[in-house]
């Protein structure tokens, strides 16, 4: 399910968001397989993404040098542990870069991958 608001004639979608917004009836939740939903990911691809998604960019190497990384570093542990309470990431968040650039300094990720991982 993605929660996205709708154009005027609630034919397209006109925005993505992390989770229900309420109040506003040109917002509403629709099922993954919606073409509407298809059609908007073709136009523009997105910077909100799953947490499991943004993680699943890296290698099973990198995401377990990734745990064990956070295990002795404090501010790795917090960045990554508010990325999945959060449920996604914002590929444009300045936090988002920041907390690639602790793992390029731990030798996690080069800066070619970390530009990678923040591509749309």
């Amino acid at each position: 399910m993605a929660f996205v608001q709708l154009s005027g004639d609630g034919k397209s979608v006109a925005g993505i968001f992390g989770g229900p917004q309420t109040g506003n009836p040109a917002f509403a939740e629709i099922d993954d397989a919606d073409p509407r939903l298809a059609a908007f990911y073709a136009a523009k691809p997105p910077t909100l993404i799953p947490f499991t998604q943004f993680v699943g960019r890296m290698t099973q190497a990198q995401q377990i040098a990734v745990a064990a990384a956070a295990q002795s570093n404090p501010q790795l542990l917090l960045w990554f542990a508010l990325g999945a309470a959060h449920g996604t990431v914002d590929l444009t968040d300045p936090a988002t870069a920041q907390g690639l650039q602790v793992l390029v300094g731990a030798g996690i990720l080069t800066q070619a991958q970390v530009t990678a991982l923040l591509t749309p």
